[in-house]
Parts: structure tokens; C-alpha cells; sequence
């Protein structure tokens, strides 16, 4: 049985591929479709002309890929992007009509979105699914289109920051920032009590909770600290 609409909705929503309506939801792979982790967001920017994102290394071109069936779905109804990995991030049309996706037959006939097979591409997953019979159309199926290679938003290992509108990576242990957008931070945490002389850029924090001590990094290496009153 092909996928539904209503099928494509509720599944998407639970973060669950959309292969077939035969298969329950608790039987479809999990996937990344609308909750992101910060590691998962494109931090780039797409021009709407893909010539321009391919040239700026935002996007790559496939042309004619080669699409893997998924077996677990009957009557060759479903196809997913693969070369040695998934294949996802696909740009969507909305950042360009450059950016929509063309599936074709095996002889590379074009299979447009009118066709009775129903096709439909799910950019996000790179998985290429059909609500009618491909019984007559030559397979594989391939598709050509763009997908994005830009930049993504870098995990924060190091202990708790506060930024504003900022994207910012810092070291596992010592809370250095590696890189940030440009934007002043606002409070910095380091995990250890600094010494006047001790490593450290302008802005960095540490407060000891035992004595009261806040000690503020006031520019490089250079250490100054205060009392905080705890009881008043």
C-alpha cells in the first residue's frame, strides 16, 4: 500500500520516515524532520540561484543520481538517496525554484509531478516516494537536484553560556571560545579558579561559590576578582 497524505503529516510530525501506509508508525525509521539540534542547522546562506550557492560551497549538484530502493517497501513504491551514507539535506524550492527536484526514469525520461505514479520527495531525508504504480516506468529511479554543504551550527560542549542571537563553540574543558558570529557575548564561564596571570580572554567569568569570589577576565591572561555579598 502507498503512502497517504494524512499518513505523510502525522509520521512527519513524530520525527518518522514516510515510506509506506502499511507500515505503522512505531515500524518507520526515526529521522531528523522537524526537531533540530544545533548541530543540524544550516548556518549558511542559500542564494536563491544554485550556480551561486554551488560557487560559494553552500550547495553541491547532483545530476541524474542514482537512487536505492527500499526493499522493505512493496511494489518498488519507495527510493532513498545513498553513496556510501545517507544523502539528505536536499534544498527545498523555497529558497529557489533552481532548487526543485527532478526525478526521472531510468532511460533519464523525466517524470514530471503530474504523473500518476504521485511521486513525492522528501528534501529534508533525501527519501523519493510514490502514491500510484511505477509498474510501467523504468527503474532505478534517479533524481537531479542540490544538496546543502554549508556551514551548521556547532555544539556547545563547554559549561553554559549565555549569547545573544549567537552561534558560538567552545573546548570541551577549558570553555575557551573557539569561534563565534561576530557577536559580543555576553557571559563566558571557565570551569576552574584562574590565578592574576592565569590563561583567559576578555569576558571570561568564574565564580566561587564557597567564598564568595566573582573573578572577571578584563583582558588577556589578566585576572581581577570581588566579593559577592551571599547574605544581605
Amino acid at each position: 500500500m502507498s503512502w497517504t497524505q494524512a499518513d505523510l503529516s502525522f509520521k512527519t510530525l513524530i520525527d518518522r520516515r514516510v515510506t509506506s501506509s502499511s507500515k505503522q508508525y512505531y515500524n518507520e525509521e526515526a529521522d531528523d524532520l522537524i526537531n533540530k539540534s544545533l548541530q543540524d542547522v544550516w548556518t549558511s546562506s542559500i542564494p536563491s540561484s544554485a550556480a551561486l550557492a554551488v560557487s560559494n560551497g553552500v550547495a553541491e549538484q547532483r545530476v541524474l543520481f542514482t537512487m536505492t530502493e527500499d526493499t522493505s517497501v512493496g511494489s518498488q513504491q519507495c527510493y532513498y538517496a545513498y553513496s556510501g551514507s545517507r544523502l539528505k539535506d536536499w534544498v527545498p524550492p523555497k529558497y529557489g525554484s533552481d532548487y526543485i527536484i527532478r526525478v526521472y526514469q531510468n532511460t533519464n525520461v523525466e517524470i514530471f509531478s503530474t504523473d500518476p505514479c504521485g511521486w513525492f520527495f522528501n528534501y529534508q531525508t533525501g527519501v523519493l516516494i510514490f502514491s500510484g504504480s511505477t509498474s510501467s516506468l523504468s527503474k532505478p529511479f534517479k533524481i537531479s537536484g542540490y544538496r546543502y554543504v554549508g556551514t551548521k551550527g556547532a555544539v556547545v560542549k563547554g559549561p553554559a553560556v549565555s549569547v545573544a542571537d549567537h552561534l558560538a563553540a567552545f573546548t570541551d574543558s577549558t570553555g575557551l571560545l573557539l569561534k563565534d558570529s561576530n557577536i559580543a557575548i555576553v557571559e563566558q564561564y571557565v570551569l576552574s579558579i584562574p590565578t592574576p596571570t592565569g590563561t583567559g580572554v576578555k569576558g571570561q567569568r568564574y565564580y566561587d561559590s564557597t567564598t564568595g569570589y566573582l573573578y572577571d577576565c578584563v583582558a588577556t591572561n589578566t585576572w581581577v576578582r570581588s566579593v559577592h555579598e551571599r547574605t544581605w
